[in-house]
């Protein structure tokens, strides 16, 4: 049904005009943090998660609904569901919780981390339209394989410059270069990115620290966290990049150093307003 994401919505809408009194912390998180019907949420530690948990249950089921499929990092937080509800998620190990996405990105509950499945490209013969349709799939909005994504965005700006048809075989240099790029995809599967920056109650200060750069061929910019802890600790995390080819018209490398820096102008300001 066409409509049913709609619903899904409005529903969620009305349950947070009507129960907004009784409970606001849940009401906060069905009105800010749902996407369609998945909630997303979590805590700064387990005793206000547990009481967050509680409080979306009867905001739910005040409305006749029941919150399903929970995944946690945490066993406490699955403690007192029923098993029908969450199947023991946490112990899922990675390999066996592929299905399990947050926003289109896998996450491991087991070592609380998003990892990256890519499939191997099986392509005898390599034409722009196949070559397009393999990188469309490299899901990564956050840019955390920027370093990957870019090469295939170049060879992508090549072929354009190549004037080829579609369906039009791929010189010799470029299908080597596409098939090079191809076998070294699937090593990509064993990249982790951890979820928790580590700020906590503990946190004394952060800190947002942005580079930026370019090259004849592309510019980017990138954004980490710099956590410092009341007793000294230091953690520094990456949260999100952003790459540019270069325009097909030369430009000089400093006009592109421009962009790039005008790239991280922009990008600082959404990381630290999602913050």
């Amino acid at each position: 049904m066409g409509s049913s994401p709609y619903f899904a919505i409005r529903v969620n809408y009305q349950l947070v005009e009507d129960e907004k009194v009784n409970f606001p912390l849940a009401a906060s998180v069905f009105a800010s943090e749902t996407y369609v019907d998945d909630l997303f949420v979590g805590g700064v530690d387990k005793v206000s998660t547990i009481a967050l948990r509680d409080d979306l249950l009867q905001l739910a089921s005040a409305s006749g609904l029941r919150l399903r499929k929970w995944f946690s990092n945490s066993v406490d937080l699955l403690t007192g569901l029923d098993q029908s509800d969450h199947g023991l998620a946490i112990e899922l190990p990675y390999d066996n919780s592929s299905g399990f996405k947050v926003l289109g990105i896998l996450w491991s509950p087991s070592d609380d981390a998003f990892h990256f499945h890519i499939n191997e490209v099986h392509d005898e013969i390599s034409t722009k339209r196949s070559i397009l349709s393999a990188v469309s799939k490299l899901y990564d909005p956050m840019g955390w394989l920027a370093p990957v994504t870019i090469v295939a965005k170049i060879l992508l700006q090549k072929l354009w410059l190549q004037k080829l048809d579609w369906d039009h075989t791929l010189p010799s240099d470029l299908a080597q270069e596409w098939y090079d790029f191809c076998t070294k995809l699937p090593a990509l599967s064993r990249i982790s990115i951890p979820r928790w920056t580590f700020c906590g109650r503990d946190t004394n200060s952060i800190e947002i620290h942005g580079f930026s750069d370019a090259s004849r061929l592309a510019y980017s910019a990138v954004v980490y966290s710099r956590i410092i802890s009341e007793s000294g600790e230091i953690a520094v995390k990456l949260l999100i990049a952003k790459t540019k080819v270069a325009p097909i018209k030369t430009v000089s490398i400093p006009h592109l150093e421009l962009w790039a820096a005008t790239l991280l102008t922009r990008l600082i300001p959404f990381v630290v307003s999602s913050l």
